[in-house]
């Protein structure tokens, strides 16, 4: 599995994950609502965009829940919009969107324990990663390179809101994991992936020496704190940059 269809599937999961926490909240909390909403909508397929809207529109109604999550809504829209879209998508925007997932099941509290676990795992290994990595590099977003010739993607696409105007099906995965299996724009995703390597190899050489460094600096002064005898005062320990 390449990196990138990793993170592919781990979108995936979450999007799944957060339709059917909404989906079972309001089945089950609130039926009225969701009743009504089936009714008028002339949709048979309910994705998590439905549910996204159904939340926004009643939010005055719903007393368990605060109504700044409506801002971790909109976040987890625009991302789902340009993966679904395949805009590209950094390290550090992907960490965003794994921890609003994990804000809002959080929220919503009805997921079990095993659920919430898997994605706040997920999110740690993703802090790891952006240790050890540039988090501004591009890790999901096939059409990158082709969008300067074809004039689509990242023109179109030029801002948050403008992506969050369009509404795709949720079956976007499999439609990317198709163009894996056929070869296609793969390759313009790995040559993109090279540039950026070659570019910034070097820098990230010096990260994780400096990360090595910091490590280091960070454990000395946990042993210069533990050994000074005023354990109410650590403040008289020398002070570290880290």
């Amino acid at each position: 599995m390449t990196e990138e269809m990793e993170y592919m599937n781990i979108s995936q999961y979450c999007l799944n994950l957060i339709k059917n926490n909404l989906k079972q909240f309001f089945e089950t909390k609130y039926k009225k609502i969701i009743e009504e909403e089936y009714k008028s909508s002339s949709d048979s397929f309910y994705d998590v965009m439905f549910y996204f809207s159904v939340l926004k529109d009643n939010i005055n109604q719903i007393k368990e829940l605060p109504k700044v999550i409506i801002n971790t809504v909109h976040s987890l829209k625009i991302f789902r919009n340009k993966i679904a879209h395949q805009v590209p998508i950094t390290l550090r925007e992907f960490y965003r969107f794994v921890d609003d997932t994990q804000i809002i099941i959080e929220l919503l509290n009805i997921s079990d324990k095993n659920e919430i676990t898997k994605i706040e795992n997920t999110r740690k290994e993703i802090i790891k990663r952006m240790n050890i990595l540039d988090d501004n590099k591009f890790i999901i977003g096939t059409n990158y390179n082709s969008a300067s010739n074809n004039n689509l993607n990242m023109i179109k696409f030029s801002s948050d809101s403008d992506i969050e105007m369009g509404d795709y099906d949720d079956n976007f995965s499999e439609k990317v994991q198709n163009n894996y299996n056929n070869g296609k724009n793969y390759n313009n995703f790995n040559q993109i992936q090279n540039n950026n390597q070659n570019n910034i190899l070097n820098n990230n050489e010096k990260i994780n020496d400096d990360e090595k460094e910091r490590k280091r600096k960070i454990e000395k002064n946990y042993e210069e704190i533990m050994k000074n005898n005023d354990k109410k005062n650590f403040m008289t320990v020398k002070k570290v940059e880290f």
